[in-house]
């Protein structure tokens, strides 16, 4: 695996939880089945909201390591 992006779109209800951390999860148990490693170090994470008021989201781990966010790609 090289590259891969993932993505979701919440709805406006603020009790709807991101499942990005799910499928980071999924995506490493997968990646450690085949015998291969992601490197955190070069994921990163970007956030686009159209909102006046950017809602609070997780930061996504991958293997315990924080995922950078960034703001542009």
């Amino acid at each position: 695996m090289d590259d891969i992006t993932v993505g979701e779109t919440l709805r406006d209800d603020a009790y709807i939880a991101s499942s990005l951390q799910e499928s980071s999860n999924d995506i490493c148990r997968e990646v450690h089945e085949r015998r291969m490693q992601l490197n955190p170090a070069k994921c990163k994470e970007m956030l686009i909201c159209f909102k006046r008021k950017t809602p609070t989201i997780t930061n996504i781990t991958i293997d315990n390591s924080p995922i950078e966010r960034v703001s542009s790609y």
